[in-house]
């Protein structure tokens, strides 16, 4: 895990990089060439359908600077770069990149994949935080002491979608929707489209869950056989998951319908808790956190010695623990991350190997979707990070697999009602608008 790659902050010739400086600079001078030579060769409104995407990577290049980040000296770090929105970018240039290259070879124009793909990742990354936002509410408008947040601050937290805290599914219904609009707008032949790219989209999902690892969120449950599991860093989400439910300190705490704690029920022996002599059966009044800011624990900022933990028998006097006293590392947990990373990159080989033999349109797509749900239905198993709803065992991300599972299936049927045939190829060229 390493939440922040590095910092980007730099002066040349009295100019800085970000806000008004090089790299607006030298956006400006590469979209004039671009936008010219996309007239030139395809006409004004095939360059016009790119003006939208470079006037918005301007002004975000030019607002830029408000994403700055200093040490608590106030000194200026520079332009984080974040390991969860590396790899999402990563993820988003393979993706396209392999879809522009197989549409060339059915016979359609790159420029309409790339334009497309602009609409369904604005739609995705709107979709999956919406979806994460509305999922997470009280953990965007309360602070961590439980204090209301000002409507300033939870705008940005909302936003702040690089440093992770993106919902797949919202991210597939978004692009999803997007996608449809597009394709009527354009006159596309939808379900041939959507064999074309389906592949594209679960190798950029296969390098989201590696900017996932590297985020520290969604984490695997407590994995017993030490080997197979994976360790993260103090202050990251399975650490600070781990220490709110007692684990870290060898407690099995029983909690009411609030969530707030109310006894001891198990002890782990010769833990932390244990040697302070915290018995199984004490009722607890209170079990409180107070976690340095994410970013001090990842650049080592925190005091060492800064209480951290605060367990309050009934009647008693309370024990805590600091930063120092506590484990470096969470226990081990299920490498979900790594497990739904491999899991795409298999599936987008799958779907290029079974395109050439497909009969009719849509049926890569369905494989796809029916293969992803089953395969998410499995990995929330051994993820922890979401609880149950509905009354039952089944997390939010299950429902939705098991929702996905009928509609791949109702597809299926569906195509196969259809009669033979297949838009891409012959009638590419045709289809399409260039």
């Amino acid at each position: 895990m390493r939440q922040t790659l590095l910092y980007l902050n730099f002066e040349l010739l009295g100019l800085p990089m970000f806000g008004i400086g090089w790299l607006l600079f030298g956006w400006v001078v590469f979209s004039v060439i671009f936008l010219f030579w996309q007239t030139r060769h395809h006409g004004w409104p095939t360059a016009r359908g790119q003006l939208l995407m470079m006037v918005i990577v301007a002004l975000a290049i030019y607002a830029s600077p408000i994403l700055l980040e200093r040490d608590n000296t106030g000194e200026i770090l520079g332009l984080p770069v974040r390991g969860y929105g590396f790899f999402t970018l990563l993820g988003l240039v393979s993706g396209v990149g392999l879809a522009a290259h197989r549409a060339r070879k059915m016979g359609l124009n790159p420029d309409l994949i790339f334009s497309l793909a602009f609409w369904m990742f604005v739609a995705g990354i709107s979709g999956a935080r919406a979806f994460y936002v509305i999922q997470k509410w009280p953990e965007f408008r309360y602070n961590e002491v439980g204090d209301l947040n000002s409507t300033a601050q939870t705008l940005s937290e909302i936003f702040k979608f690089t440093e992770g805290g993106l919902v797949v599914y919202g991210s597939f219904i978004g692009a999803m929707a997007a996608a449809a609009i597009f394709m009527r707008r354009n006159r596309l032949p939808v379900l041939a489209i959507a064999d074309l790219i389906i592949p594209s989209m679960v190798l950029g999902l296969a390098f989201g869950r590696l900017g996932c690892l590297m985020n520290g969120c969604c984490w695997g449950g407590v994995c017993e056989q030490e080997a197979m599991g994976m360790r993260f860093p103090q202050g990251s989400p399975p650490y600070v998951d781990q220490l709110f439910e007692g684990r870290l300190l060898g407690l099995e705490i029983e909690r009411n319908s609030t969530g707030r704690p109310e006894k001891i029920v198990n002890v782990v022996p010769g833990s932390l808790a244990a040697e302070r002599r915290v018995l199984a059966g004490m009722a607890l009044s209170s079990y409180r956190l107070e976690l340095p800011a994410r970013r001090e624990f990842d650049r080592r900022e925190c005091d060492p010695d800064q209480v951290v933990a605060t367990l309050t028998p009934v009647d008693q006097t309370p024990e805590t623990w600091t930063i120092r006293q506590l484990p470096t590392e969470s226990l081990p947990v299920y490498p979900t991350q790594i497990l739904a990373a491999v899991n795409g990159f298999l599936l987008c080989c799958l779907l290029l190997a079974i395109y050439p033999f497909r009969s009719r349109d849509g049926q890569v797509f369905a494989i796809g979707l029916k293969f992803y749900a089953v395969t998410r239905f499995l990995l929330e198993i051994i993820r922890t990070d979401e609880a149950g709803q509905f009354g039952t065992a089944f997390t939010i991300s299950q429902w939705i697999s098991l929702v996905m599972i009928l509609i791949s299936i109702g597809l299926w049927v569906g195509i196969n009602r259809i009669s033979a045939g297949l838009a891409l190829p012959p009638s590419a060229k045709t289809a399409v608008r260039t």
